[in-house]
């Protein structure tokens, strides 16, 4: 009886995933359709080589791959929208339509894709069935929709995901109102300001919203990937924002400092033997920096005086954005799964970026979030290397 039992279950998931997958796939192929207003904001970019790791040599050939592909990007556009409806995570939709370039990833949206683990139509049919506040703007102020699931809260996607697209509309001279989750991080409404856009409408996750005009600016690159160009026009301002700020006075470090960036204060993706790595980086005068310890401001100030970044895969790395050209980094990454993010804006901003494989832990296997343990003679010859 267990056994049949067993079959009927896994027959019965098998079913609900064939539903679910043709149910998306129905979802994208309708939604698809829904480009209509839209102008070309950037260029299709042709095939190009990242830099590769200062430290190629070392990577063993298993992983050499990874550095070895090519990349390119489509065309990206600014897209006009009217009358449609707006979820606290940026998606947007209309009449069992969802607007694509509202997904940071169509596969990978994790609200979206929640809602059709239970039913798609608990999440469309909000427009009708929800708690809905109008916004009934002016067409000449249209509201911008430039946040996603991922980087409305992460620090890394906001920077390098959110903050390009922003660009696109002030490279476009388009006047509007950007629309941001509430209780967004102070860093969010500081780097809005920043870039030349201060009047901001909060969303709060229990209502959805009906906006007469709409605004958005695609995603400017593949997923842990960025523009070159808009990385650099976006590191250049905000380092122009933070010296411009009378809050810059502190002195928190010595110039020219060097950073091994500790994960304290995570509760995924650790090093297991951080003692004895901390030991061996201060041996060469490396400071171990917590940076959930300190203000967007204090970060700046930190990474803007110093030239060698240490660190686990993870957000932390992206405060490489305000250290100077040619700045050395080093990430530790688990050897069973590659991401590019941070090799990626390293190589877009002229850093000198070292790659150390590590070994998981397997408490999660074959998972980015898994902790890792460094190889301690590796990573001490990679910071002579260096120096």
């Amino acid at each position: 009886m267990e056994s049949l039992q067993k079959i009927i279950t896994k027959y019965l998931y098998v079913l609900k995933r064939a539903f679910i997958d043709t149910t998306y796939w129905l979802l994208m192929s309708v939604s698809k359709k829904n480009h209509k207003n839209r102008i070309k904001a950037i260029n299709k970019i042709p095939s190009f080589q990242p830099a590769a790791p200062r430290n190629l040599e070392l990577i063993r050939e298993d992983l050499k791959i990874y550095f070895h592909k090519k990349m390119s990007f489509d065309s990206k556009y600014i897209y006009y929208l009217e009358n449609s409806f707006v979820s606290y995570n940026g998606v947007i939709f209309k009449n069992f339509r969802l607007f694509i370039p509202s997904l940071h990833h169509p596969k990978w949206n994790v609200e979206v894709i929640n809602a059709l683990r239970t039913n798609i139509l608990s999440f469309l049919m909000q427009q009708w069935l929800g708690r809905i506040i109008k916004i009934d703007n002016d067409e000449n102020r249209p509201v911008a929709v430039i946040h996603d699931y991922w980087s409305s809260g992460n620090y890394y996607h906001w920077i390098c995901d959110s903050l390009p697209r922003i660009l696109l509309l002030k490279k476009h001279n388009v006047s509007c109102t950007i629309l941001l989750r509430s209780a967004a991080p102070v860093y969010v409404r500081q780097t809005i300001s920043w870039l030349g856009y201060d009047d901001l409408i909060e969303v709060d996750k229990d209502f959805i919203y009906k906006v007469r005009y709409i605004v958005v600016p695609e995603v400017t690159a593949s997923i842990g990937a960025q523009n070159d160009g808009l990385m650099k026009q976006v590191r250049a301002a905000l380092l122009e924002g933070y010296n411009s700020s009378s809050k810059n006075s502190n002195e928190l470090i010595s110039s020219q400092s060097r950073i091994y960036s500790i994960r304290a204060s995570a509760v995924i993706r650790k090093v297991s033997n951080e003692s004895e790595v901390i030991e061996l980086l201060e041996k060469y005068g490396f400071l171990v920096v917590d940076f959930e310890h300190y203000s967007f401001l204090e970060q700046i100030e930190i990474m803007s005086k110093s030239d060698f970044l240490v660190g686990m895969h993870g957000a932390n790395l992206t405060n490489m954005l305000f250290m100077e050209n040619e700045s050395v980094i080093i990430e530790f990454m688990n050897e069973k799964v590659f991401n590019p993010s941070y090799y990626h804006l390293s190589s877009s901003i002229n850093m000198k970026y070292n790659y150390l494989s590590c070994a998981p832990t397997n408490k999660i296997p074959n998972d980015s979030n898994d902790d890792l343990y460094i190889d301690l003679d590796a990573l001490e010859e990679l910071v002579i290397r260096n120096i």
